[in-house]
C-alpha cells in the first residue's frame, strides 16, 4: 500500500446525513456539482429499495486524505442522488447482480477541487484498456478483513487489468458476468491475488494513473469499486468494478440533466419507477390497472399495466389530457399506435396541441419508437417502445419520461408528481 496525497483530491468520502453520521462508501468527484459513486452504496443490493434518507442524501467530504479530517475539505450534501435505473439487485435477476453499479450525485454547491477524467465510450466485450495494463484502487476500506473497520488513511491498491475470459472463469457466484456484455469488468494480482479491494472501497475509483501533478496525461477513471466475493479475507481472487467506459452515455445524460436544471422522472416498461428525487423502485400491479403518473390542474398523464408474454404486468398503454386535446399512446399487436383525439396520428407526423406540439419520430430499422410531446417551454414528456438487438423486434411495453425544464411553481400529484418537492413561488416582495 502507498498513498499519494495531493494527487487525488477527487476522491471524496460519503458520511450518512445525520449527527455523528459515519463513513460508508467513497466516490468521486466528476464535474464541480457532480458525485458519482456505486449505486449499492445507496440502494440496497438485494431489495433494490433506495437505503434510508440519510445515507440516498449523505454528506460528501471531498479531497481528504484522512478519512475523518475537518479541514483541507469541501464538505458538501447531496441534493439529488441518480443510482442507474437498472441496477443489478439481487431479488430482481440474482445473473445480473451488481450490473450498472453506479450512481450520480448533485450537490448543493460547486466543490473547489480538482475532477477526475473519464474514459470514451467502448462496448463490452471489447475493454477499456489492454489485459494487463496496470491500474490503481483508491479507498478507506478494510485493512483487517472480516470486520469493518475503514483506513483512516486513503489507500492505494496496485493491480492490473484481467482478460474477459479470467473473470468469468473466477466468478462462478455471478453467472451474469459470463455475458460479454455485462457491465462489469475485473482486476487483480495474479497470481494469487495476494491483496485485494474490501469492505468500504466501494465506490472508490479504479484508475488508469496518468504522468502526476503538472503532467499533460491525466489520470483517467475507468472502473467503480463494486465487489469481491469473499470480503472476509478480501484475497484469493480478483475484484470486480463498473466499467465506466461502457455506461458513458448514461453518465453523460444523467450529468446532462442535473446540471440544466432538468427535473426527470421515468416510469419504465418494466416496471421500474426513478422518481424525481432520483430514488428508484419496482412498482407492482396487475393487468388492466391505471396508474396516474403526474397531473395537475392543467393536465393529467396516466398509464395502464398490460400483461407481458412472461406472465408479469408492465406498462403497455400511455393518455394525456390537456383542454380540448387527448392523446393515447400505446403498444398493439408490437406496433406502437398513436391517436390524437381519437384520430389515428401517423409516424413521421408532427402537429400543434392545447399548449404545445406533439410528434411521431418517422420509423427507423433497429432504432426504439419515440413519441414526443411538448407543452410549453418547459415540460416534456417522451414515450418510447424500446427496441431488442438481442430479439431484433421492438418489446410489446412503453418506457415514459417526464422533464421539467425547472421545477413547476404549482402542485403536481400523481406516481412521479407525488414524489417532486413542492415549492411555490415566494411573493415578489419577499426578502
Amino acid at each position: 500500500m502507498r498513498q499519494d496525497r495531493p494527487r487525488f483530491e477527487f476522491v471524496g468520502g460519503l458520511f450518512s446525513n445525520r449527527p455523528g453520521g459515519g463513513f460508508f462508501c467513497a466516490g468521486t468527484l466528476i464535474a464541480p456539482r457532480i458525485f458519482m459513486t456505486a449505486a449499492h452504496c445507496v440502494v440496497n443490493e438485494t431489495t433494490g429499495e433506495p437505503k434510508p434518507a440519510p445515507t440516498f442524501w449523505p454528506k460528501v467530504h471531498i479531497g481528504a486524505y484522512n478519512r475523518t479530517q475537518g479541514s483541507g475539505i469541501d464538505l458538501r450534501t447531496a441534493l439529488v442522488t441518480r443510482p442507474h435505473p437498472s441496477f443489478g439487485y439481487a431479488d430482481k435477476d440474482i445473473e445480473r447482480k451488481f450490473f450498472n453499479d453506479v450512481a450520480i450525485m448533485l450537490l448543493d454547491r460547486p466543490s473547489t477541487k480538482a475532477y477526475v477524467q473519464l474514459p470514451p465510450f467502448v462496448q463490452k466485450p471489447q475493454l477499456p484498456a489492454a489485459p494487463g495494463t496496470p491500474l490503481t484502487a483508491l479507498g478507506w476500506g478494510d485493512t483487517r478483513p472480516g470486520t469493518f473497520s475503514p483506513s483512516e488513511t486513503l489507500q492505494q491498491l496496485d493491480l492490473a487489468l484481467r482478460p474477459l475470459r479470467v473473470c468469468q472463469a473466477v466468478f462462478p457466484k455471478s453467472p451474469g458476468y459470463r455475458q460479454p456484455e455485462n457491465t462489469l469488468i475485473c482486476a487483480g494480482n495474479a497470481p494469487g491475488y495476494p491483496n485485494n479491494i474490501c469492505k468500504g472501497d466501494s465506490g472508490g475509483p479504479l484508475l488508469h494513473l496518468g504522468g502526476g501533478p503538472g503532467s499533460s496525461l491525466p489520470d483517467v477513471q475507468l472502473g467503480i469499486s463494486s465487489f469481491t466475493h469473499n470480503a472476509s479475507v478480501c484475497l484469493g481472487e480478483p475484484a470486480g468494478f463498473t466499467n465506466l467506459a461502457q455506461l458513458g452515455p448514461w453518465i453523460a445524460a444523467t450529468v446532462d440533466e442535473l446540471v440544466t436544471g432538468l427535473w426527470v422522472g421515468r416510469v419504465f416498461g418494466d416496471a421500474n419507477v426513478q422518481t424525481f428525487s432520483g430514488q428508484t423502485y419496482t412498482q407492482r400491479g396487475t393487468a388492466g390497472q391505471k396508474l396516474n403518473v403526474v397531473s395537475s390542474a392543467a393536465y393529467t398523464l396516466a398509464g395502464w399495466l398490460k400483461r407481458q408474454p412472461d406472465g408479469n404486468a408492465a406498462l403497455g398503454a400511455a393518455q394525456f389530457q390537456s383542454g380540448p386535446t387527448n392523446v393515447a399512446v400505446g403498444v398493439v399487436n408490437g406496433t406502437l399506435l398513436v391517436r390524437l383525439n381519437d384520430t389515428i396520428f401517423a409516424e413521421g407526423s408532427t402537429a400543434a396541441i392545447h399548449g404545445g406540439s406533439l410528434k411521431f419520430a418517422a420509423a427507423q430499422a433497429g432504432k426504439e419508437r419515440v413519441v414526443t410531446l411538448k407543452q410549453g417551454r418547459s415540460l416534456t414528456i417522451v414515450f418510447v417502445q424500446p427496441f431488442s438487438a438481442a430479439g431484433g423486434t421492438h418489446a410489446p411495453r412503453l418506457d415514459v419520461s417526464v422533464r421539467y425544464r425547472r421545477m413547476p411553481d404549482y402542485q403536481v400529484s400523481g406516481l412521479l408528481g407525488s414524489t417532486f418537492p413542492y415549492q411555490p413561488k415566494a411573493p415578489l416582495d419577499a426578502p
